[in-house]
């Protein structure tokens, strides 16, 4: 005969928050950790949240880097219309 897969309804573990088997943790603690490494939740979640930080920070970037190059567009184009006359034809 195996062993039980699940406990018997209604036990309770003395070791529930504080299991010497698993150095000292909440045996709670330990089975939600090992249920979001199943769903992948814990590490994709963290995962996520460092990526939008750092697309924040490039869009940030991306804007500021075109709102200088518009500038310096114009001011080249000031500076390219200063050197050279028009091209005017009597």
């Amino acid at each position: 005969m195996g062993r039980y897969k699940e406990a018997p309804f209604g036990f309770n573990c003395p070791y529930q928050h504080a299991c010497p088997h698993l150095g000292g943790i909440s045996a709670t603690w330990a089975s939600m950790l090992l249920a979001d490494v199943d769903q992948d939740a814990y590490r994709d979640g963290h995962l996520a949240i460092h990526a939008e930080k750092e697309i924040k920070a490039l869009e940030t970037a991306l804007t500021e880097a075109r709102r200088e190059n518009e500038q310096l567009r114009a001011e080249n184009q000031a500076l390219h219309r200063r050197q050279f006359k028009p091209n005017r034809h009597p």
